[in-house]
């Protein structure tokens, strides 16, 4: 007995829209081009990559009303020696190391002390 193998289906770009519409998803046609997916307050950007299969062209992020929160660099906040458990003083608070030049965003400690006397 010979039996026929079925041939796989190659899904299109709007087939996996599909898919992910029956998981729950909500898509819809994004701002700046591409197809926003969106669901439980996280969304991403994807447009059709290589053989249809969807590409991220803004990573996944918060829903922030119309846009997409993402963190940068993900997310690691470091101090001097690389760690996050590090913080700069205020006596080097003027001078950044280089590997911290050109960075967005810093994260800031703040620590008060009432000195009695």
């Amino acid at each position: 007995m010979f039996f026929r193998r079925e041939r796989p289906k190659t899904l299109t770009f709007d087939d996996h829209m599909a898919n992910a519409r029956s998981a729950g998803f909500k898509t819809e046609p994004a701002a700046g081009g591409g197809t926003r997916i969106e669901r439980d307050g996280v969304a991403c950007v994807v447009e059709p990559g290589i053989e249809e299969v969807p590409r991220v062209i803004e990573r996944p992020g918060i829903v922030m009303g119309k846009e997409i929160g993402t963190l940068t660099d993900g997310g690691s906040f470091v101090g001097p020696d690389g760690t996050a458990a590090s913080f700069f003083q205020s006596d080097v608070a003027n001078v950044l190391p280089a590997s911290f030049q050109g960075k967005r965003y810093l994260e800031y400690r703040v620590t008060l002390d009432a000195k009695v006397g």
